[in-house]
């Protein structure tokens, strides 16, 4: 994790959003000792206000049947980042991201074409082919008043509405390709015309992103809705706050790997959950990144 960088103006406590992610290979993969081939990863802008602040969550899965699928989630996860966080340490950058209108489907479409062309460039350092690196991605960003999410592949992000606490919605419908089990690819030819976007021009009061291994628990096949019986109870435990940080992660890694779990879902499974909190900010933090 990277340590944030600190400016020197005085910053009290506000609101912030705090995010926690476990990803665990699945059984499929277990059995025929492979590696997983999720990945994820989150950034942080601690600007000088709440209403500067963004967190970005990004998650990736391979395709099962590429080579090196693991290596393409992992460089698709990190050049997305990347690519936000230089944006953002120029002054116009940030004034631009904090804000939904920055958020246009245009940018959306270069960042998604950034991380595409990286896994090309980095498929030929490893001698294989970009298709060797095949991925899906999955994107949110969440600013104090707006969320926007972006998706090529299967996947899931879900939200609720700070207005609406008790209503869960997804960004977008899962992917549906033309055979069962067929998705896109971001090396795909028409990853492009497949794609997703999804702008909410609201406060959100939470979020998750998850690769599609956890869509038998936390999608209702018939009626396409988000299982609150699942998802809820995972946030109740983020909420807590007398739990320490570093528990969280390792209680949401603890129970993808239960029995409960692994009785339904045989795939790679990642899960990021994100939430409003209050936090102290020590001084100084103005303008300070965080990666994990």
């Amino acid at each position: 994790m990277k340590s944030p960088v600190f400016a020197t103006h005085t910053q009290p406590s506000y609101e912030l959003w705090e995010a926690f992610g476990a990803s665990v290979t699945g059984q499929g993969h277990l059995h025929q000792n492979q590696p997983g081939q999720d990945r994820y990863a989150t950034f942080q802008w601690i600007g000088k206000d709440s209403a500067s602040h963004l967190m970005v969550l990004v998650c990736a899965d391979g395709a099962g049947s590429a080579a090196k699928s693991w290596a393409g989630a992992w460089m698709g996860c990190r050049a997305v980042i990347q690519a936000i966080q230089e944006r953002l340490q120029t002054s116009s950058g940030e004034s631009s991201l904090i804000r939904s209108e920055g958020w246009t489907e245009a940018y959306i479409k270069r960042l998604f074409d950034q991380s595409r062309r990286r896994i090309q460039r980095w498929s030929s350092t490893l001698n294989a082919t970009p298709a060797d690196l095949a991925t899906t991605m999955n994107l949110a960003v969440i600013g104090h008043d707006f969320g926007c999410f972006a998706q090529v592949g299967d996947g899931l992000i879900g939200y609720q509405l700070q207005a609406s606490p008790n209503l869960w919605e997804l960004a977008n419908q899962p992917d549906q390709g033309e055979f069962a089990g067929e998705t896109t690819f971001l090396t795909s030819p028409n990853w492009l015309d497949q794609m997703r976007i999804r702008i909410v021009r609201e406060p959100l009061g939470r979020v998750f992103v998850s690769t599609d291994g956890l869509l038998p628990v936390i999608l209702d096949q018939s009626s396409g809705q988000i299982h609150t019986r699942f998802v809820n109870p995972l946030f109740t435990v983020l909420e807590n706050p007398a739990m320490p940080s570093d528990l969280k992660k390792v209680s949401l890694g603890q129970f993808l790997q239960s029995d409960r779990i692994k009785s339904r879902c045989d795939d790679d499974l990642t899960l990021i959950l994100a939430n409003r909190a209050q936090v102290h900010v020590d001084a100084g933090t103005n303008g300070g990144y965080i990666i994990s």
